[in-house]
């Protein structure tokens, strides 16, 4: 790929990023920006915040911070279980549940049971079980962060899928976070790497119970109406029927011109 990236870049009729922050990236890798769109990526919103029976903020769980992702370090979870260690001197009751797995696996359980939280790990769920948690947690933290090589979130689809259920979020704000969660909106975005700013977002959330039933209704809103799957597939949809259009319309030319002389 790092062989052959110039070559796909010259080749490729269009690159897509799934966030302007990879946009960004693309170009400053080489990419001709005339090429480079940003198109956002779809969540099935008969699923999370549809399928299932999403309750109301005064019957959610009054302190359950969820995580969803894999356990590597650009997702940030150790920030999460030291914000959540500071946040339970002012919410004793804060709980906290971990799905995924990953290489720090081992190490991150270590830290929690050091930090004696409680905290429930679960290694793999299915989507349906995801959206279940969605519908009944209380906000889902997603400290997703640089990592020493640079990599960084590209976009961050769960914050969509939180949203969409009602589900309010606290994360960083790092790579697309800010593009798939507005401030304010659907929740809470606080500077990268910052644990203490961290732990301070989860306790203004999980001791406002007003303030976030508000955060997250209109979350739901924005993200049905930015993130819904049917609509972002039909433009996916469009952009490619433009570019065969544009090889069909080419190979007309080239057969009503004729063989060069």
């Amino acid at each position: 790929w790092l062989r052959r990236r110039a070559a796909v870049f010259a080749q490729a009729e269009l690159l897509i990023a799934v966030s302007e922050a990879v946009r960004a990236r693309l170009i400053e890798l080489g990419a001709p920006p005339e090429k480079v769109v940003c198109h956002y990526i779809g969540v099935d919103t008969s699923v999370f915040g549809g399928g299932l029976d999403t309750e109301p903020d005064d019957e959610r769980d009054p302190a359950h911070v969820l995580f969803v992702g894999r356990l590597a370090e650009v997702k940030g979870v150790g920030d999460l279980l030291e914000a959540a260690a500071i946040a339970r001197s002012t919410t004793p009751s804060l709980t906290l549940t971990v799905v995924g797995d990953g290489p720090l696996r081992d190490q991150l359980h270590a830290r929690a049971t050091q930090l004696e939280l409680p905290v429930q790990f679960i290694d793999s769920a299915t989507q349906l079980e995801v959206a279940a948690l969605m519908a009944s947690a209380t906000l889902l933290c997603a400290p997703s962060k640089a990592t020493a090589s640079g990599q960084r979130e590209a976009f961050g689809l769960v914050l969509a899928e939180a949203q969409a259920s009602g589900l309010p979020v606290v994360a960083y704000r790092s790579g697309g976070t800010g593009e798939a969660l507005t401030h304010e909106v659907g929740g809470l975005l606080v500077p990268e790497g910052d644990v203490v700013a961290l732990a301070t977002a989860l306790t203004e959330l999980l001791t406002h119970p007003t303030r976030r039933a508000a955060m997250g209704a209109a979350g739901r809103e924005e993200a049905h109406r930015r993130f819904d799957l049917a609509a972002q597939s039909a433009q996916l949809g469009e952009m490619y029927r433009a570019v065969i259009a544009r090889h069909a319309n080419a190979a007309d030319d080239d057969a009503a011109t004729g063989p060069s002389a």
